[in-house]
C-alpha cells in the first residue's frame, strides 16, 4: 500500500534529521542503518476450517544486528507487507537505541485478518509461520513478542513449536516475550505498553506540557480498544481518577459524556467483537468521536 511506502519514507527522512545534528558522523554507518540487514518473505498454505487451502504471505525483518538478539513485534493485519515491517523494525532499531537497551531493531508480521479467522485457523497460520522463521530466531538471534493483531496465546504457540524442534535448547523459552506467565511470560507484560503511555502522559501533565492542570477527573478519549487501548482506558480510569467518555475500535466508537467503565466495555466487545452497541449508545465514526 502507499501509505506503507510513505511510512518507511518517513521513517527514513525523521533519521537523517535525527543524524543532522550529530558531529563527526560516520557516513557509512548511517547508510547501513537506514538499510535493513535481513529481509525474509515467505509463502505458506494453511488448511482453513472448511477444508479449503489459504496461502498466507509472511515476514521477518532484523533491521540492525549492531546488538543482539534483535527485538520486536509479530503482527496480524491485512495490510501487513514488506514495506511496513520494515519500517516498524527501522523504529525498533531507533528505540532501543535512544533508550540504551542492547538490541537490535527486528519486526515481522503476517498478511491476514485475524478477525476473519477462528481460534484454530489462527493457531495453524501461527504454528506455520513460526515453523518459516525458525531459522533465523532464538534467543540469542531474534526474539519476537506481541503487536497488533497477536498477543499472549500466539506467543505460547511460537515457543511451544519453536521447542518442539530445538528440544535440548539452553534457556529456549526466551526465544520470544510476551508469552502467558505459566510459560514463563514476565508479570506486567500484558499491560506494560500501556502503562508507559500512561507515566508519559502524567509527565507532560505535570511537566507543564499539557494544557490539564491534572488527570485526574479529565476527559478522555481512546481510539483503538485492544490489549494496549484497553489497558490504557483502565489504568487511567482507576489510576488517575480520569472519565473514559469515549473509545473505539475499526467498527466504530461509543460516547458517553457521564463516562465509560473500561472493563464493561471490554466484556461488551469480547461478547460481541466490537465496543459499539455499549449499552445501547449510538454508534459514532472516528472523526465523529474525536
Amino acid at each position: 500500500m502507499k501509505e506503507n511506502l510513505d511510512f518507511l519514507k518517513r521513517v527514513g527522512d525523521e533519521f537523517e534529521s535525527a543524524v543532522a545534528y550529530i558531529q563527526d558522523v560516520d557516513e557509512g554507518m548511517v547508510e547501513c542503518l537506514k538499510n535493513p540487514i535481513t529481509q525474509y518473505i515467505t509463502t505458506f498454505p494453511v488448511t482453513m476450517d472448511d477444508g479449503s487451502v489459504s496461502a498466507f504471505r509472511g515476514y521477518r525483518v532484523q533491521h540492525c544486528k549492531m546488538f543482539e538478539p534483535t527485538k520486536g513485534g509479530i503482527r496480524y493485519a491485512p495490510d501487513v507487507d514488506l514495506d511496513m515491517v520494515s519500517a516498524l523494525a527501522f523504529e525498533m532499531t531507533l528505540k532501543c537505541l535512544v533508550a540504551g537497551l542492547p538490541f537490535g531493531g527486528a519486526k515481522g508480521g503476517v498478511a491476514c485478518n485475524p478477525k476473519e479467522l477462528s481460534r484454530c485457523e489462527k493457531d495453524k497460520i501461527t504454528r506455520r509461520y513460526t515453523r518459516e522463521i525458525l531459522s533465523i530466531i532464538g534467543p540469542d538471534k531474534d526474539v519476537p513478542a506481541p503487536d497488533v493483531g497477536t498477543g499472549q496465546r500466539e506467543m505460547g504457540l511460537i515457543y511451544d513449536t519453536y521447542a518442539s524442534y530445538n528440544p535440548g535448547a539452553p534457556y529456549r523459552s526466551a526465544v520470544v516475550t510476551g508469552k502467558p506467565l505459566h510459560l514463563g511470560g514476565s508479570e506486567g507484560r500484558d499491560k506494560a505498553t500501556a502503562q508507559g503511555g500512561a507515566f508519559v502522559l502524567q509527565q507532560a501533565v505535570s511537566s507543564g506540557r499539557s494544557s490539564l492542570a491534572s488527570l485526574k477527573g479529565a476527559d478522555v478519549i481512546v481510539q483503538g480498544f485492544g490489549n494496549a487501548g484497553f489497558h490504557i482506558a483502565n489504568i487511567l480510569s482507576s489510576d488517575y481518577e480520569s472519565r473514559i467518555i469515549g473509545v473505539s475500535d475499526s467498527k466504530g466508537g461509543t460516547f458517553s459524556k457521564d463516562g465509560l467503565n473500561p472493563i464493561q466495555v471490554a466484556e461488551h466487545k469480547e461478547l460481541t467483537g466490537s465496543v459499539t452497541g455499549y449499552r445501547n449508545l449510538p454508534t459514532q465514526d472516528h472523526d465523529e468521536l474525536l
